[in-house]
């Protein structure tokens, strides 16, 4: 596995309130959206369906088989990105083919100075959301979790697992990845910034390709 810094978390002290949108509060989008949103960071939900009227209607919830749940209530939801406004990061959390669409749509949400995280499998991802919203607004990430939505409103997290490793496309960290990085910790969550996130993108990109092949009949 590329090599990966398990840093201190900064508490973010002194640090101007940070805001976070989440494209696709799915199983992944979600849990970890709402694990930033329960530490106090500013997160709106784009959702849609009943999920978003869940949302709206009850706050997003997290429950987890092996560890401590989670409510955020009330929560920011909406099925509009242009009424959220700009935002300091947007995590893409959608399936990989609605990446173009998704990325078209996070657009009003973009600043001059917004990052775009994809946690999204596949390695295509980066280079699709590249060409719409910039290739140096991105962030490297990948999510190591087995999530899904439960029912309208809810994460349903099952196992222990729930990792998130991020970097700069180029290599290393940079201040918007050590910040994220905080943010991600002070909210529970197990991550790490990797010195090599493309190569740590494709060993797991490799693992899920043989994963799927083992599941064939």
């Amino acid at each position: 596995m590329a090599a990966a810094t398990n840093r201190p978390a900064d508490p973010l002290a002194g640090q101007p309130p940070m805001k976070i949108a989440i494209m696709g509060s799915g199983g992944v989008g979600g849990y970890f959206g709402g694990r930033l949103a329960a530490s106090g960071v500013d997160v709106t939900f784009v959702a849609r369906g009943d999920h978003l009227a869940a949302i709206r209607r009850d706050g997003l919830r997290i429950e987890s088989r092996d560890m401590p749940g989670a409510l955020v209530t009330p929560a920011k939801a909406t099925d509009d990105p242009t009424a959220v406004g700009e935002v300091d990061y947007v995590i893409v959390g959608v399936k990989l083919w609605a990446t173009e669409e998704a990325g078209r749509a996070i657009l009003p949400m973009v600043g001059r100075d917004t990052a775009v995280l994809s946690l999204q499998n596949g390695v295509e991802c980066d280079d699709i959301l590249a060409e719409i919203v910039g290739r140096d607004r991105l962030i490297g990430g990948v999510a190591f979790i087995a999530s899904s939505i439960g029912r309208p409103g809810v994460i349903a997290h099952i196992g222990t697992m729930q990792r998130v490793v991020i970097g700069e496309p180029a290599g290393g960290s940079s201040p918007r990845v050590d910040r994220l990085h905080a943010a991600l910790r002070n909210a529970g969550v197990a991550a790490e910034i990797s010195d090599d996130i493309q190569r740590t993108i494709w060993e797991k990109f490799v693992f899920l390709i043989g994963l799927s092949a083992t599941r064939r009949p």
